[in-house]
This record gives C-alpha cells, sequence and structure tokens, in this order.
C-alpha cells in the first residue's frame, strides 16, 4: 500500500503542476523593429540599434522577446515578455537643450490564443527626466492612432524618476500589433537617460479576470484528474487503519 500511495502523490503533484502552467500561452512574432528616432528591423525575437548620432542626441537601444535579449536585465521565466532595453538616450548638444524625442518600437505579427489577455507595463530606468510610456494593441477589431491612443492602450507618465507602470485587459482575435512609445520631452546638454534595466512588456493569456484566473478546458481536466488522485490517495489511507 504505501508504494500505492507514493505513486498517487506523485501523480498528484504532476497533474497539479501541469494544470497551473496550463493557464498561460506563449505568444510568438514575425518582427520586432524600430521606427524613430533611428529606424531597425531585427527578426521575431531582437532587433538592436548601435549608438547613433541623430537630433542631437546619442540613441543606441535593444528591443526584445525575453529569452532573445542580448543583454540587460535577468532572465525571467517568462518568455512572452518584451523588452526595451540596454537603452541610452545622451544630449550632446552645444546649443541648449535638445528637443522632445519618441523611441517609438512595434512587435509585428503576433500570434497567440484568442480572448481575454492582461497587458502589464513595468519600466524601471536610470537619469532624471520627463515624459510618458505608452503602449497600443493594434488587431483587426482596434486600431491605434498616429499618438498610439485606441480602445485598447495602456501609458503612464513620469517625472524625475524614470519609473511607472500600467496594466489592463484586452479581447484580442489571437493575431495583432503590438505598438510603443518611449518619450521624452526634452535633455539638458549632457543629460542621459539610461534602460540598462529595462521596459517591460507583457501580455499574458487566460488573465486574471474579476480577482480570479478563467482556467482554460485542458486546465479543467487537469484539475479534476488531480482531484480524483487525492481520493485515491485518501483511500489507501482509510484502508491501512
Amino acid at each position: 500500500m504505501k508504494s500505492a500511495q507514493r505513486c498517487a502523490l506523485f501523480g498528484l503533484m504532476i497533474v497539479l503542476a501541469i494544470s497551473n502552467g496550463a493557464l498561460a500561452s506563449t505568444i510568438t512574432y514575425t518582427q520586432l523593429s524600430f521606427s524613430t528616432p533611428v529606424p531597425g528591423f531585427g527578426t521575431g525575437t531582437d532587433v538592436t540599434v548601435p549608438s547613433t548620432a541623430t537630433g542631437g542626441y546619442t540613441f543606441g537601444g535593444e528591443f526584445c522577446l525575453n529569452e532573445g535579449c542580448a543583454g540587460g536585465p535577468v532572465s525571467t521565466s517568462v518568455d512572452s515578455l518584451l523588452r526595451l532595453t540596454n537603452l541610452n538616450l545622451t544630449c550632446n548638444s552645444g546649443e541648449g537643450a535638445c528637443a522632445p524625442i519618441d523611441v517609438n518600437f512595434e512587435a509585428q505579427g503576433a500570434t497567440g490564443p484568442a480572448g481575454i489577455m492582461q497587458v502589464n507595463v513595468d519600466l524601471i530606468g536610470a537619469g532624471s527626466a520627463s515624459g510618458f510610456a505608452r503602449v497600443c494593441i493594434a488587431d483587426s477589431s482596434h486600431i491605434c492612432s498616429s499618438a498610439l491612443f485606441g480602445p485598447e492602450s495602456f501609458s503612464f507618465s513620469f517625472a524625475n524618476s524614470v519609473t511607472g507602470s500600467a496594466i489592463g485587459l484586452i479581447t484580442t482575435t489571437g493575431n495583432f500589433d503590438l505598438l510603443g512609445d518611449f518619450h521624452i520631452d526634452g535633455l539638458a546638454p549632457g543629460a542621459s537617460v539610461t534602460l540598462s534595466n529595462s521596459l517591460d512588456i507583457g501580455v499574458t493569456s487566460n488573465a486574471v479576470v474579476g480577482g480570479s484566473r478563467t482556467p482554460e478546458p485542458s486546465s479543467m481536466f487537469l484539475l479534476t484528474a488531480g482531484l480524483g488522485a487525492l481520493a485515491l490517495l485518501r483511500k489507501f489511507r482509510t484502508s491501512l487503519r
């Protein structure tokens, strides 16, 4: 009986672990790119712009899918996490302050599960500046304006400390483009803003709705199987008494 108990308990642990993991689905992209201040096109996991002089600034940065990032922040287990990272923006103007500047980036051709998703945008940067970060999701049912406003856009402003966050829910058909804007109101000569950490953008399926996750059918099946294994374990314990 002890051997049967161990098997039932081990089976329960595996089933519950699989059930928990089934709550999230991976999202893939066909191409990541920068449009301003310096155009850059990459793969579905990474695009890098080397340090370049533009508009009185020196700009360089990377936009990547977490596991495709060349460097920067420590990797996480979230393989659908997008990151604007390894960014440096320095005002090199010798004629007063540099003008406002936008770093625009896109994750194109996303493929993922249809339905409700949760979007998390988190910024941890260094330097002193004011500006905002904004992300907009565009698909066959939703469009984004040139300023990235739309029914499925998320933004926050910052002043002095280059940090902030936004969170919300979207409903997609499973295919979409993600557009982003990291805006700085301007910098004094010699001043810099860096994202040695990153602007993180997480799009997660089966988002929290009403305080609880909405499980997939497969998760419900696995959970039922897990409860069945638990009942079997209890029966074995009772027979030993």
